[in-house]
């Protein structure tokens, strides 16, 4: 029996001495996790931090992203008016174009009636001189000089 007895107290120690190791080991399997805890804990505040800063950036470059649209909008309605003002303009300039062209023609037809009435003129001119000259002559040859009972 003292034999049992020395095996037992013998698989007492052992059971003990097991016991003291599991102890010492979920000691400081606990120490990880506590560790490991306070690193999530760290980590998930740090991606905190992060998503809301990564948010405030998005919200900024979302703002600037429709301040750059509104702008692009009103560029191009800036480009669509002056067009449409180029087109107005350039009709315009066109229909005067038309219009000096005209009066051109009309200038050149004046310029060539003149003529023909400044040459008509001196036709008649001649005409007139001729016509006047005969009737002189008529009336010198039928005029006596000195007319008789002057002397």
């Amino acid at each position: 029996m003292e034999n049992q007895i020395n095996q037992l107290q013998s698989k007492y120690e052992e059971v003990k001495q097991e016991k003291e190791t599991l102890t010492q080991n979920l000691s400081q399997a606990q120490s990880k996790i506590t560790e490991l805890e306070k690193k999530v804990n760290y980590l998930e505040t740090e991606l905190k931090t992060e998503t809301i800063a990564n948010n405030l950036m998005l919200d900024k470059e979302k703002k600037q992203s429709q301040t750059l649209r509104q702008e692009l909008v009103s560029k191009q309605t800036e480009i669509v008016n002056y067009e449409s003002q180029k087109q107005a303009g350039d009709r315009i300039i066109q229909q005067l174009k038309r219009e000096v062209n005209e009066l051109r023609v009309e200038k050149i037809q004046n310029k060539q009636e003149l003529q023909t009435k400044d040459q008509r003129i001196q036709e008649l001119s001649q005409q007139l001189e001729v016509m006047t000259k005969v009737m002189e002559q008529d009336l010198t040859s039928q005029v006596e000089f000195p007319p008789k009972g002057w002397n």
